[in-house]
C-alpha cells in the first residue's frame, strides 16, 4: 500500500511538473518571439529539449533540493503544505480551522480513496486511465510492427556509417527511423532517378539523426501512455514537432548550401504526393507528415521560415547552461514543494490542537 501510494504521488507530481514546465516554455517562447532569437529554431529546439530533460529529472532534483536545504538550513521545510500551515498559524489565512485542515489534506485523502477504490469516482478514473494507457500501448505496438514490415520489404541501397539508405515502394514521403543497432533512411523507390530531390531528402533525414530527433520521438512515445490525458504533454509534443522540422530545414539549407527555392520545391513535391495517404505516425520522423489534415498549413509555415536565416547554426552552450541552471533550480524547489511532509512538525501539531478544540466547542 505504501509503495503504491508513493508511485501514485510521483505520477501526480510529474504531471504537475509537466504543466508547470509547459507554462514556463510558453513564456520563454513568447520572449524569444519578440527578440532576435525568433528565427533561431536550432537554439529554441535545444532549449525545449533542456526543459524536457529537467521535467523528467524533477523527482531526482526535488530530492536533491530537499537534502541541500536540510544540510545548509536545518529545520527549514520546502514542502508547500508546511509553508501554508505556518502562514495559517500566523493569521495570514482567514479560514475556519476544520475547513482549512480539510483543504490541506484533500490531496492525501483523494490518494487514499483512489488506492482503496471504495467509491465510484476513483474507480471510474482508474478504469479510464488504464484504458487510455492500453490504447496508447497498442498504437505504439502497431506502429512498431508497421515499421518492421516496412523495413523488411525495403531494399538497402547504400550504407553510410551506422545509417542504411533503403528504398521502398510502399511510401510516398522519405522518412527516418531506427532499430536497436542501426539507423535507417527510407526513400520512395522512384527517387533513385531524381538526384536533386534525393540529395535534399537524404540530407534532411540525416540531419534528424544529428539532432537526435529519433531518440526524442521514442522518449515521447514511451511517455504517452502515462501522460496522454495531460494537455501539457500534447502541447509540448506539437511544439517539439514544429521546432524539430524548422530546425532541420534551417540546418540543411545552411550547412549543405541548398538553395531555399529548391528546398521549397522539394517540400511542395512531397506534400502533393502525401495528400490522402496514411503513413506510420510514430517511431519515425518523415520529411512531411503524410495523411495529416494540417499538412498544407505545416508546409506553409516551413516555407515562410525559409525566408529567415538565423545567425546561430548551433546552440551557444553558455545560453543552454544558464537556462539549465535557472530552470533546474526552479524545478528542483517546485518539485520539493509538492512532496508530502515526512513527519508531524511543530506547526502541524499546533494546527491539530486548534482543530480538536474547535470540534470540542462544536460538540457542546
Amino acid at each position: 500500500m505504501m509503495a503504491a501510494k508513493q508511485i501514485l504521488e510521483v505520477f501526480v507530481n510529474l504531471n504537475i511538473m509537466l504543466v508547470l514546465g509547459c507554462l514556463i516554455w510558453l513564456g520563454l517562447q513568447a520572449l524569444a518571439a519578440k527578440s532576435a532569437l525568433r528565427h533561431a529554431f536550432i537554439l529554441q529546439l535545444a532549449a525545449l529539449k533542456t526543459v524536457l530533460v529537467l521535467i523528467l529529472l524533477s523527482p531526482v532534483l526535488a530530492i536533491a533540493a530537499t537534502h541541500a536545504v536540510e544540510l545548509f538550513s536545518p529545520g527549514r521545510s520546502l514542502v508547500l503544505s508546511d509553508m501554508v500551515v505556518a502562514a495559517y498559524l500566523r493569521g495570514d489565512i482567514a479560514m475556519d480551522a476544520i475547513r482549512f485542515e480539510e483543504v490541506l489534506n484533500a490531496r492525501e485523502n483523494w490518494t487514499e480513496r483512489f488506492l482503496l477504490m471504495n467509491t465510484k469516482g476513483p474507480a471510474i478514473v482508474a478504469v479510464l486511465l488504464a484504458a487510455g494507457m492500453m490504447v496508447a500501448i497498442l498504437r505504439l505496438a502497431r506502429s512498431a510492427l508497421q515499421l518492421h514490415r516496412l523495413l523488411a520489404d525495403s531494399y538497402r541501397w547504400k550504407r553510410v556509417g551506422p545509417v542504411d539508405i533503403r528504398l521502398s515502394d510502399r511510401i510516398a514521403v522519405p522518412m527516418a527511423t531506427r532499430g536497436v543497432f542501426r539507423r535507417h533512411v527510407l526513400l520512395p523507390s522512384d527517387l533513385i532517378s531524381d538526384s536533386d530531390r534525393r540529395r535534399i531528402a537524404i540530407a534532411h533525414e540525416l540531419q534528424h539523426f544529428r539532432q537526435s530527433d529519433l531518440e526524442w520521438e521514442i522518449v515521447f512515445e514511451l511517455m504517452r501512455p502515462f501522460f496522454f490525458w495531460n494537455p501539457a504533454f500534447t502541447l509540448l509534443k506539437l511544439r517539439f514537432n514544429r521546432l524539430r522540422e524548422l530546425a532541420c530545414d534551417q540546418a540543411v539549407v545552411s550547412r549543405y548550401r541548398v538553395a531555399p527555392l529548391d528546398y521549397a520545391r522539394c517540400l511542395l513535391h512531397f506534400c502533393e504526393r502525401s495528400v490522402g495517404l496514411a503513413q506510420a505516425q510514430r517511431l519515425n520522423v518523415a520529411l512531411l507528415s503524410a495523411g495529416r489534415k494540417d499538412a498544407r498549413q505545416e508546409l506553409a509555415n516551413r516555407l515562410l521560415s525559409l525566408k529567415s536565416t538565423a545567425s546561430q547554426l548551433s546552440a551557444p552552450r553558455r545560453h543552454l547552461i544558464a537556462l539549465a541552471c535557472v530552470m533546474g533550480t526552479f524545478l528542483s524547489f517546485a518539485g520539493a514543494s509538492l512532496e508530502a511532509p515526512k513527519d508531524w512538525s511543530h506547526d502541524r501539531l499546533m494546527l491539530s490542537t486548534v482543530v480538536n478544540l474547535e470540534r470540542l466547542r462544536a460538540d457542546r
